[in-house]
């Protein structure tokens, strides 16, 4: 469970500070290596290898903020550093509902054009990908047509399902709401199945996302606006819709694998493949790359070899 407190904040301080030691160890290194800061571990799985597919032959070393706000503070802290530390230093956030929390866009942050990473992984063409290459249904883009049709609608099923704490969700940013608890575990509560999603325990998926005051009631509305004029795949929260992906993909296994497929005409029995592999850096190797990236990594490389020498 993600709990955002102020506890939480205050324990959160001192990482601008240790991120910017680290930055001073790779400049005494190499004072022009170019840095990439990401929030996460996970975030840095992903982004190493959509990196790799931008340029094969780029050189960079990346730094893990540990979180969000962290990032952030981080890149703040640069921008009144007057030792040159802040040059060929970039930063690569996810969206979330929060953007760039008040902070000034420039040529040295991306921000991905959904609200995770993760809402990448889970796009479409992954699903063909896996269909072609690793679940046999190769020479037959119908039949995979067909079986991404089914996904799409059982993640819509899904989406409706956590559409109510997408809207406290996305409600909270700005308010005086206290803290904002993530409980991502209760999505279990969703029966998933090849045609759709259904909610099987309710009281357990209210508990989704909690806040610790009330959203008020035009903040809500306001979300309802927002997810009614977007696509739902790219701004429900990622983490969610990761759990869909798995578990229905583990639902395709499980049926072409059966005596009596209904996704494939017969039994597929030399199958390597396993749900178990499915992990983000798999994903992101079949993921579209997010719009802006290679342009903002290209750009970012072809600016730090113009002002570092």
């Amino acid at each position: 469970m993600t709990r955002i407190t102020s506890e939480y904040l205050r324990s959160q301080r001192d990482k601008p500070a240790v991120l910017k030691t680290a930055l001073a160890r790779l400049r005494g290194l190499d004072r022009c290596m170019l840095v990439f800061v990401v929030e996460g571990k996970d975030d840095l799985v992903v982004y190493d290898i959509w990196l790799r597919r931008v340029s094969p032959d780029l050189k960079w070393e990346p730094l893990v903020a540990r979180g969000k706000g962290s990032a952030l503070e981080f890149r703040e802290m640069l921008l009144r550093d007057r030792t040159g530390l802040r040059t060929c230093t970039y930063f690569i956030v996810d969206h979330d509902y929060d953007g760039l929390r008040g902070a000034h866009s420039d040529s040295d942050i991306y921000i991905s054009p959904a609200y995770s990473f993760e809402n990448f992984l889970v796009h479409p063409d992954v699903l063909d990908s896996l269909l072609k290459a690793d679940i046999y249904f190769s020479a037959d883009p119908s039949a995979r047509a067909g079986v991404i049709d089914k996904y799409l609608a059982a993640m819509n099923d899904f989406v409706a399902c956590v559409l109510p704490a997408s809207f406290v969700l996305h409600g909270a940013v700005g308010r005086a709401v206290g803290g904002v608890n993530i409980w991502d575990a209760a999505v279990s509560s969703i029966n998933i199945s090849l045609d759709t999603a259904v909610v099987r325990d309710a009281e357990r998926l209210e508990r989704l996302v909690r806040t610790e005051n009330p959203v008020p009631a035009e903040a809500i509305e306001e979300a309802r606006d927002f997810f009614s004029s977007i696509n739902s795949r790219e701004w429900i929260r990622g983490k969610f819709l990761y759990h869909f992906f798995k578990v229905w993909v583990h639902l395709v296994y499980n049926d072409v694998r059966s005596a009596r497929p209904t996704l494939h005409h017969e039994q597929v029995t030399d199958m390597a493949f396993t749900p178990a592999s499915l992990d983000y850096r798999s994903l992101a190797a079949r993921a579209p790359l997010p719009a802006g990236l290679a342009e903002f990594v290209l750009a970012s490389d072809r600016e730090c070899r113009a002002n570092c020498s």
